[in-house]
């Protein structure tokens, strides 16, 4: 279960027994409050920008002035907001400090979109917080263009928050065994002690399975028929949501972390064709034998489709009951929050007592 960090809810997955998952974003969104709270100046900039957004939300002169503003300079996004007396000001290096935090911050804007995605799947969890921290590290060196040090403690914060709420993800199964069932990442991201850890557990999970055998054709029909519907889904998603591949992107184009990540997997060999899959003699070395060859097979790029994947090598038909397991959690509770939004834009005073089967047309 995916749920945010409320005692009351940790409690009610611990009292019913249900294996549970912080949502990441929530975590991250508290990493990100906890490193700008360690500076008095850019708490009072960001107080002023809550108070002229508040301003301008509240006020339809005060949009109204601020589109005929922007229309008669020819902007379709005003990055000056005019002045309100009511509002705090803002001097010359108050821009500079907000521009640098917002530079800061760019890394947690695209992770956020990328595991709120429909599509997310908990495998892009350590994947992605390993080059978000390789990101804050080049930022600290860098120190945003000697900005000034303020810049510094905040990036420094951001990496040791990170190290304390995701620090211990490569020692939880259920984030380890989903990277690794995962075509696109397997063990680009883990030791050689993790990497024998996960294949111990994935084969006794597999193992389990023994003498089940007449099932495997059900399981894979069914598996095939989940896939499908999946895949209709996913091929009709915006393809914004897709990562992109380009080595060009940088903090502007809100691709940079894909980039970096694409980069470290293409750095990585993604195979060793020439080693011959090794003959099994009893039911452990068919499942080691099994384990290797994914691991041998190509990874994926970061635009396809895991599921899918799996749907075209039901070779691996014994792996699917992990991949049913440890490739289904999102990786936040984004997407059902949105699913509740969207029901209550369905559900309003005037539409109080549809049945379910119309609400959901």
């Amino acid at each position: 279960m995916v749920r945010d960090g409320g005692s009351n809810m940790k409690r009610a997955a611990r009292v019913s027994q249900i294996i549970a998952i912080d949502c990441n974003i929530h975590q991250l969104q508290l990493c990100i409050r906890a490193a700008l709270a360690i500076d008095e100046c850019i708490s009072s900039l960001l107080a002023k920008c809550k108070q002229i957004a508040t301003h301008f939300n509240h006020s339809i002169i005060a949009q109204s002035e601020l589109k005929g503003f922007q229309e008669r300079l020819g902007l379709p996004l005003l990055s000056v907001i005019q002045e309100c007396p009511t509002d705090g000001i803002f001097i010359p290096n108050d821009w500079l400090q907000l521009e640098s935090c917002a530079t800061i911050l760019k890394p947690f804007e695209e992770a956020t979109k990328t595991m709120s995605s429909s599509e997310a799947c908990i495998s892009s969890v350590i994947p992605l917080i390993h080059v978000l921290t390789c990101t804050l590290e080049n930022l600290l060196r860098q120190n945003i263009n000697n900005t000034g040090q303020t810049c510094g403690n905040i990036i420094q914060k951001l990496i040791e928050e990170i190290t304390n709420r995701f620090g211990d993800l490569h020692n939880n199964k259920i984030y380890t065994i989903a990277t690794y069932l995962d075509p696109k990442y397997k063990t680009k991201f883990f030791n050689e002690i993790t990497k024998e850890s996960i294949e111990s557990e994935l084969i006794s999970l597999c193992q389990d399975q023994e003498g089940h055998g007449a099932q495997a054709q059900p399981q894979i029909q069914s598996f095939e028929h989940d896939v499908i519907q999946h895949n209709q889904h996913f091929h009709h998603t915006d393809t914004e949501s897709l990562p992109s591949t380009s080595s060009g992107a940088n903090f502007s184009t809100g691709r940079f972390l894909q980039s970096m990540l694409s980069e470290m997997l293409a750095s990585a060999p993604n195979s060793d064709d020439e080693e011959n899959p090794i003959a099994p003699i009893d039911r452990f070395l068919i499942l080691k034998s099994l384990i290797i060859n994914y691991i041998k097979e190509k990874r994926i790029g970061l635009q396809e489709d895991s599921l899918l994947w799996w749907k075209m090598n039901p070779k691996y038909f014994e792996l699917y009951r992990a991949v049913r397991q440890y490739l289904s959690a999102p990786p936040s509770s984004v997407p059902s929050e949105r699913l509740f939004s969207g029901a209550g834009l369905v559900y309003d005073e005037l539409r109080n007592r549809l049945s379910g089967e119309t609400a959901s047309k």
